[in-house]
């Protein structure tokens, strides 16, 4: 909820949707700007929508969620910090936004997955951080699109 006895949502922290919840798709309100180790070793998890207000993706936020086949971030989100998506197997693609600048290392080595594919504008951060973090040794690839 956007909402919690009256209090505006602004963070969702470790473990909420995490492991053994049995929760398979989220759809996060406008309030929430950062998430925080929120979907971990949810290995049931297939679908997050993320809302137009967040602004940070902390550490782990969706390690090891092996089943994450959707993942579909906001305009607006400006910081993905390090390993937040190791261990995600049935991840195909993301498109990152235009609006990250910041990332942290180790994003995508984890990933077993091979022929990821990491969708960006080109010349934005996301391209720069594959070619920086050598994401392409790991069968990762980036895709410039509109």
């Amino acid at each position: 909820p956007a909402e919690y006895e009256g209090k505006k949502v602004v963070g969702v922290v470790s473990l909420v949707f995490g492991k053994d919840t049995g929760v398979k798709a989220v759809k996060l309100p406008d309030s929430v700007e950062y998430l925080a180790g929120s979907f971990m070793e949810n290995k049931e998890l297939e679908y997050v929508i993320c809302g137009s207000g967040l602004k940070e993706i902390r550490q782990l936020t969706f390690s090891g969620c092996s089943s994450l086949k959707e993942l579909e971030l906001n305009e607006g989100l400006e910081k993905i910090e390090s390993t937040t998506f190791s261990g995600l197997k049935s991840l195909k693609e993301l498109y990152i936004p235009g609006s990250v600048t910041e990332f942290g290392p180790g994003n995508f080595n984890a990933m077993s997955n091979q022929g990821f594919v990491i969708k960006g504008k080109a010349g934005s951060a996301a391209e720069t951080y594959v070619i920086e973090e050598g994401e392409p040794q790991y069968g990762h690839t980036f895709v410039a699109v509109e």
